[in-house]
């Protein structure tokens, strides 16, 4: 029986930060650190809008270059998804299978067991088509979830967070722990621990993607597809001041995605990678291509990336580009960070690379 060649699992407000293949020592995630050690993890993968509905839409574009391949192997593609089905138009699969929230979002409380997860749900849709006799070569699984309801059993937190709480004024009455997101701007009487805990609290969220997923590819034992991972958009953990999705003022850790593909490695790569290129790894793996980022493209200085406009509605401009990131708030004032040394944007360097600002304020080249 035919099985599927490629599974794709895209997430709003995925961090990297919380990934052991981007170095993340505080949280456990054995199926994705098995994947990245094998494959290929983009170190500068950066999405070209802070909205992730706009990044999403361009992926799945009807004219996507991976659809087109796809179409040429005479294969078929699904997506499964907690999006609302009509804000997807004009897509590349043969079939879009919606598995909505819950009505009584706001008031759910964190499951009691892995199964009974709204991510879970997602999941068995995605087993139910890889068993099908005629399974799509493709299987994408897209979810909110990491935005929308934090709803991982408690047991999946690590024995050494058993002390966790998270602050009452988020919790619901009578419980320790809430499954809203959190949208928090930190002030400087904040107790420390304020962030550690609903750092453990993300990562609560994210053993369940681990966990989930190894669940999934155990379902097809005899086959090996290809995996891959990706964000959307990203999440805060504290960096510039602020925990949550889309909050505070733009800075590139907004915009900064994880990307894992499952095959053709190890391999780091470790230059600016725009999202625009996501389609065209995507038609290199649905090959099952070993070599998904050939040789030609490990050099930096072969792979320098034009500067790439950041669209959000929260700066007036922003600007990526191989060694630096700049912003314009909607105040006026501007920023600039070092790249990729200054990794979550902590020293701002405009006063002194005045000559960079004027590059980047105005479209000419870097010099």
């Amino acid at each position: 029986m035919a099985r599927p060649t490629l599974f794709i699992l895209t997430f709003e407000g995925l961090s990297p930060a919380a990934l052991g293949g981007y170095g993340c020592s505080w949280n456990e995630t054995p199926t994705l650190d098995q994947l990245a050690s094998q494959g290929c993890v983009w170190d500068r993968f950066v999405v070209e809008s802070d909205q992730p509905n706009r990044v999403l839409s361009t992926w799945i574009d009807r004219g996507a270059a991976w659809a087109r391949k796809n179409g040429q192997l005479d294969g078929s593609a699904v997506l499964i998804t907690d999006s609302n089905p009509n804000e997807l138009t004009d897509t590349c699969f043969d079939e879009i299978l919606s598995v909505p929230f819950e009505d009584d979002l706001a008031e759910r409380q964190p499951a009691s067991d892995v199964t009974e997860t709204h991510f879970a749900r997602l999941i068995a849709a995605a087993v139910e088509q890889a068993g099908r006799p005629d399974p799509h070569r493709v299987i994408w699984i897209h979810s909110r979830f990491l935005t929308e309801t934090w709803d991982a059993p408690i047991e999946l937190l690590s024995p050494a967070d058993f002390d966790f709480e998270v602050p009452n004024e988020t919790a619901q009455e009578g419980t320790a722990v809430s499954t809203k997101p959190p949208s928090i701007e930190l002030a400087d009487e904040d107790d420390p621990d304020l962030i550690s805990n609903w750092m453990r609290a993300y990562a609560c969220q994210v053993r369940l993607i681990d966990l989930l997923l190894g669940l999934l590819l155990d379902s097809i034992p005899s086959e090996d597809p290809t995996v891959v991972i990706a964000g959307t958009s990203a999440y805060r953990l504290g960096q510039g001041g602020w925990i949550g999705h889309q909050v505070g003022p733009l800075r590139s850790v907004d915009v900064r995605v994880p990307l894992i593909v499952g095959r053709g490695g190890p391999l780091h790569i470790p230059h600016l990678t725009p999202g625009r290129e996501f389609n065209a790894i995507l038609a290199t793996a649905i090959e099952g291509v070993a070599a998904v980022c050939p040789p030609e493209k490990w050099s930096v200085a072969a792979a320098e990336a034009e500067p790439t406009a950041i669209e959000s509605n929260r700066a007036i401009a922003a600007t990526c580009c191989s060694g630096w990131f700049y912003v314009q708030d909607p105040d006026r004032s501007e920023h600039l960070y070092l790249k990729p040394d200054d990794l979550e944007d902590f020293n701002d360097v405009g006063r002194l690379r005045e000559d960079v600002l004027e590059s980047l304020r105005t479209g000419l080249p870097l010099k």
